[in-house]
């Protein structure tokens, strides 16, 4: 999937998923009992439509599991999601 061919509308935008930690820092084993509990719900923002404003390429961000279209290239997960399934910009470092 070449991103830069892609051009979301409106306010759609096109995460590359982050992998969930499963492990702790300090090598502990992070259990979950939710439905959900091993899809990605972070990422980094690849293409955004022009109503996606508050979003800049190479945010990462956290999300809802609850997405448009989910497509796995070469082992990646692409989700295409719009702005209303995006919780906030996570600040690394």
């Amino acid at each position: 999937m070449n991103v830069k061919e892609l051009k979301p509308l409106r306010d759609v935008t096109i995460v590359l998923a982050t992998p969930k930690e499963t492990k702790t820092s300090s090598g502990i084993v992070v259990a979950s009992k939710l439905k959900d509990a091993d899809k990605p719900s972070e990422g980094v923002v690849l293409a955004k439509g022009p109503d996606a404003e508050m979003l800049s390429i190479n945010d990462t961000v956290a999300f809802t599991t609850d997405v448009i279209r989910e497509d796995v290239v070469d082992g990646k997960t692409y989700l295409w999601m719009t702005t209303k399934n995006i919780l906030g910009v996570v600040k690394k470092g």
